[in-house]
């Protein structure tokens, strides 16, 4: 019976791997245009809308939008790259 039960915890691999992604994540983000870190981290991280990210930012709700779009496809990318320079 027992060995129809697999065990779910993380292998010290996966936190390793964890753990590296979650250093490489904060770095690339520090690397982002402030423009774009603030509103990804209000957006993303502090989950604030996108209107209430414009009022605190004092801009129109289409520029935080377009903001966090290219932030996300930036970040998207060099997390992408890391992770192959990792593999390879």
């Amino acid at each position: 019976m027992l060995e129809d039960v697999r065990c779910t915890a993380a292998t010290p691999e996966d936190r390793l791997e964890s753990k590296q992604l979650a250093e490489t994540l904060e770095h690339e983000m520090r690397a982002l245009p402030v423009a774009m870190r603030e509103v990804l981290a209000l957006v993303g991280i502090d989950e604030l809308s996108y209107e209430e990210a414009a009022v605190l930012l004092s801009v129109p709700v289409g520029t935080v939008r377009s903001r966090v779009s290219r932030a996300r496809d930036l970040l998207r990318r060099r997390l992408l790259a890391a992770n192959c320079a990792v593999h390879h």
